[in-house]
């Protein structure tokens, strides 16, 4: 985190919130370290808050703050292997379909489609690494029809095929399928 020495941070308190943390730091009291460990996580804390509240920024965290997109990611998560397209995301939201890519596009930095693959796949990597999953199930609980689609998503994402992630798991993982 940055302080300024001007104190414009524009971050409600932060001036005072500095000022109990230098006393803190200068006085060398029993407990000190703890009061700045917590004055530290105040003055985070309160800076996110001040970042959250400024609209124009954008990003994950702005994604996950905005009632509608927040809202979407949320399905996405949940149900990852749902039938999910554009249509329905948008519904989700409550937005036209072009209003919900847009404002999606914006915060995220990716389409929804491209987000919601991304996710499965990343899902899929991680059952692949912490269960004895068929490729089959994977795809499957990805949300694929198709084995086939699913290995060239796969692949696509990581470079290498769900066969090779699967072989490669870390040994001594809890058996969790056939």
């Amino acid at each position: 985190m940055i302080i300024r020495n001007d104190g414009t941070t524009g971050v409600p308190f932060s001036h005072s919130l500095r000022q109990l943390l230098i006393h803190e730091i200068e006085a060398t009291q029993l407990g000190g370290a703890l009061v700045i460990d917590k004055l530290s996580e105040v003055m985070f804390i309160n800076t996110i808050r001040h970042y959250l509240k400024n609209s124009s920024h954008v990003g994950f965290i702005a994604a996950l703050a905005d009632e509608k997109i927040g809202k979407t990611l949320s399905r996405i998560h949940e149900s990852p292997s749902h039938n999910w397209n554009v249509e329905r995301l948008a519904q989700v939201a409550g937005m036209s379909r072009s209003a919900f890519s847009g404002r999606f596009n914006h915060l995220v930095g990716l389409s929804p489609m491209h987000y919601l693959s991304r996710w499965r796949m990343t899902q899929a990597h991680q059952l692949f690494q912490t269960g004895n999953h068929s490729v089959t199930q994977v795809a499957a609980l990805s949300g694929y029809q198709s084995e086939a689609a699913f290995a060239k998503a796969f692949k696509r994402q990581f470079g290498y095929g769900p066969g090779v992630a699967r072989k490669n798991r870390p040994p001594n993982q809890t058996e969790t399928g056939s």
